[in-house]
């Protein structure tokens, strides 16, 4: 009877797990979810005995041909070495807390554009105007000087401060409202209203003279062409202030510049005028080189009080008429009120004067119903001035007649 081992039984059951290979492979999971620390410290087996040391070959990772006794495929071995430097799987102090930073989620850049859009939208409605005088800055200081856009300060702007809430409240910056906004210093030089759009200025005028203004209102780097215009309405402006009188001794010639022939800026102006502030505003229209304030006149007129205000008569508006221009009037006024269809359309006067013309005679002048009532004033003031008569040498004109349509102071000859 032989006496050798018998071979190998070819069915076994699977031994049981070892104890402290469970305990090992319920910590890896536990690690994975940051709790490992309390199990290792309590639970180890041989308190004080490196864990290491108790792993089967398997288990620590170092599988040997032949000795797999846990009846699972290499693939599914136990994890491997779970002690290691610090943030590996198994030091439990290398990831009991996230990283510095990741507390907060970054601003979804998907959502800041429309966010960003939303608020510049905003400030479009209100960007409105029909003056740059409405119009402001609104900005917010998260970066630089600040986020700004040009705004109508007349305008409701909840609309606005609400968009702006809803972007900066999703961590959004403001470079993606205005680019480059950190570096942006709105400077104070005022706003234009471009096609009804609050527009900043990019210059205010440094120049001695007013500026020329471009088409939203700003200031342009060169004089305006009507700057003579309000330097001069200046200087008339002083003298209409300063004009008032009783009689003509309360009036005087103001003259610039002051020169040896006259200076070619006459006015009338009360004895009592300011005359320093009447120079300073002459001389600034004068140092514009503006019309009429030069040398090289004669004098214009004479200061009378007409009507409670000096004037340079003649010449001046308001003057007292002359008797040549009352008879310039007279026919003037004939000339313009003698058309007719019919004689008795036409009325006839009679006048100190010889004149020829159109609806004027010997001594008389003929007019239709248009013409009367002014024909008449314009004589009696001519006779209250005490104005001359002509010498006639032709017979005086009896009635008027319409001839050619026209009504003519007529003499009959016998």
């Amino acid at each position: 009877m032989n006496d050798a081992p018998l071979p190998v039984t070819l069915h076994r059951e699977t031994p049981a797990r070892p104890a402290h290979v469970s305990h090992l492979l319920l910590c890896a999971v536990a690690l994975a979810l940051s709790a490992c620390k309390d199990s290792e410290q309590g639970d180890t087996p041989d308190a004080g005995q490196d864990v290491a040391a108790e792993i089967p070959p398997d288990a620590a990772g170092a599988d040997v041909a032949g000795d797999d006794t846990s009846g699972l495929p290499d693939a599914q071995d136990p994890p491997a070495d779970t002690q290691g430097p610090p943030g590996d799987l198994g030091d439990p102090a290398g990831d009991t807390q996230d990283p510095p930073g990741d507390t907060q989620d970054p601003p979804d850049a998907m959502a800041c554009g429309p966010l960003a859009a939303a608020y510049v939208a905003e400030a479009a409605v209100i960007s409105t105007c029909t003056s740059g005088a409405q119009c402001e800055w609104v900005t917010h200081p998260v970066c630089g000087s600040g986020c700004a856009v040009a705004v109508n300060a007349t305008l409701d702007h909840t609309a606005l401060e609400a968009a702006w809430q809803a972007f900066s409240g999703a961590g959004c910056v403001p470079e993606e409202i205005v680019p480059g906004c950190c570096d942006l210093a709105p400077p104070g030089w005022g706003f234009g209203c471009a096609e009804g759009k609050c527009t900043p200025c990019a210059y205010q005028c440094e120049l001695n003279c007013e500026c020329a203004k471009d088409a939203s209102g700003c200031d342009l780097p060169e004089c305006a062409a009507t700057s003579c215009t309000s330097l001069t309405a200046a200087v008339d402006g002083l003298v209409d202030a300063n004009a008032g009188c009783s009689v003509d001794a309360d009036c005087m010639r103001f003259e610039h510049p002051i020169c040896g022939s006259i200076g070619c800026y006459q006015r009338a102006i009360s004895a009592d005028a300011p005359l320093g502030a009447l120079s300073t505003a002459a001389q600034a229209a004068q140092d514009a080189q503006c019309e009429p304030f030069h040398c090289g006149c004669d004098p214009k007129g004479e200061p009378l009080c007409a009507a409670g205000t000096c004037r340079l008569c003649p010449g001046d508006p308001g003057c007292p008429k002359t008797c040549e221009d009352l008879r310039s009037e007279l026919e003037a006024l004939a000339a313009a009120e003698s058309s007719c269809d019919a004689q008795p359309q036409c009325t006839m006067l009679t006048t100190p004067f010889c004149s020829t013309g159109p609806g004027m005679g010997c001594q008389a002048l003929a007019v239709n119903a248009g013409g009367i009532e002014a024909a008449k004033a314009l004589l009696a003031e001519y006779a209250a001035k005490n104005c001359p008569a002509d010498t006639c040498d032709c017979l005086p004109a009896e009635v008027p007649i319409c001839k050619d349509k026209v009504c003519t102071p007529f003499y009959y000859v016998n």
